[in-house]
């Protein structure tokens, strides 16, 4: 386990950008072509869900996402952070711009190391967390997320049959 310290956030702003529940194919009378076999993947899904849950979905240690694990998606996430990438994708909103995301990145960083003993590099591209290829506490690194204002996050599984 590992003990709870308090951190002061640098981060100014809390992140408010947040997509809406409904897809473009909603009515699908006007988008007939949603049960077209070459849109369909069976193989894949992606559902949004709190960073407080995410260890009652992972269990103990993740890998954080030291690349972009590219799959079928809305273009409304091509900004999201690449936080996880094993065993499951797990992204999130923590900024539009590379200065954003790395602020976020750096902020994480910083908690990570001092309040949890976990070393972490960050990532010279903007969208994928970290160069480690090591495992992290998944509860430290939620409960990191959840402070730095990253609520919610969207998870991917795909390559499963």
């Amino acid at each position: 386990m590992y003990i709870h310290t308090p951190f002061v956030s640098r981060i100014n702003a809390p992140f408010v950008r947040f997509p809406p529940f409904n897809g473009p194919n909603i009515n699908l009378l006007e988008h007939p072509e949603i049960n077209d076999p070459k849109y369909i993947d069976f193989d894949a899904t992606c559902f949004m869900m709190l960073t407080k849950d995410l260890p009652t979905l992972f269990g103990i240690m993740v890998r954080p996402a030291n690349c972009k694990v590219l799959g079928r998606d809305l273009p409304e996430f091509d900004d999201w952070l690449y936080v996880i990438s094993e065993p499951i994708v797990v992204k999130m909103y923590v900024g539009s711009d590379e200065h954003q995301r790395a602020a976020f990145k750096d902020e994480l960083v910083n908690i990570l190391h001092p309040g949890f003993n976990m070393t972490l590099a960050c990532s010279s591209d903007s969208l994928t967390l970290s160069r480690n290829q090591g495992n992290v506490l998944i509860s430290a690194m939620s409960d990191a997320l959840h402070f730095l204002g990253a609520r919610v996050c969207q998870i991917s599984l795909f390559g499963m049959k």
